[in-house]
């Protein structure tokens, strides 16, 4: 599970090199249709990341670019998916870009979605996902301050022991996404994680006295 993962991050929990998070943003009805049943029909956890002040509506966020509605679960959907094996998490108030947000509206979306969700399905909101990956470190002080224990952004990646939790990695899996797609990503996260450390050594030798 994706608290799991968090707990191994931290360093808390130890987790194996190949554990796997699921994770569904917005809260889609869709995903309660086809995804839950699969899921739970192998016995697999996943993380759903709901627009708190939109449950039960449609996506708004989207069709004001144009894009077509699709209807949202709403907090009886996602109490009996809980049962499921399904955690629920935050994805804001309103579907905001929390880095680009004053403190006051920024503080806004984290504590009151945190709430909401927490008062109305009984349950502990350890997590957020921050909406279009927006956040800077003000937005993971705030998350932090707000009761979350991690966040997950965009940035394409493995998670390892000793990461940072509030910037928990993701890979993104799309419809068109083929069994061999998806393990070529996930391969391509082994060589980025590679790089990343390459990259970060050669950066620090650049400062080591030899070479001033």
């Amino acid at each position: 599970s994706l608290e799991k993962l968090l707990d191994g991050v931290r360093g808390t929990e130890s987790f194996k090199k190949k554990s796997v998070a699921i994770t569904f943003d917005d809260g889609y009805e869709s995903t309660a249709i086809y995804a839950v049943p699969c899921l739970a029909g192998f016995g697999f956890p996943a993380a759903v990341f709901i627009v708190a002040g939109h449950v039960g509506g449609a996506n708004i966020w989207d069709m004001e670019k144009g894009l077509e509605k699709a209807s949202l679960m709403d907090w009886g959907t996602l109490q009996k998916n809980r049962k499921k094996g399904i955690t629920v998490g935050s994805h804001g108030l309103t579907h905001r870009r929390l880095s680009e947000l004053d403190s006051e509206n920024m503080s806004r979306e984290l504590r009151e979605s945190h709430h909401v969700i927490q008062e109305t399905l009984d349950t502990a909101v350890d997590l957020i996902c921050y909406p279009y990956g927006a956040y800077n470190q003000d937005v993971i002080l705030e998350a932090e301050s707000a009761g979350y224990r991690g966040g997950c952004c965009n940035i394409f990646g493995r998670n390892l022991p000793g990461g940072e939790p509030y910037q928990l990695r993701r890979i993104r899996v799309e419809y068109k996404d083929t069994p061999w797609s998806l393990w070529a990503k996930i391969q391509m996260s082994s060589w980025y994680e590679a790089y990343r450390l390459l990259r970060s050594r050669l950066i620090r030798l650049r400062h080591c006295d030899i070479y001033r």
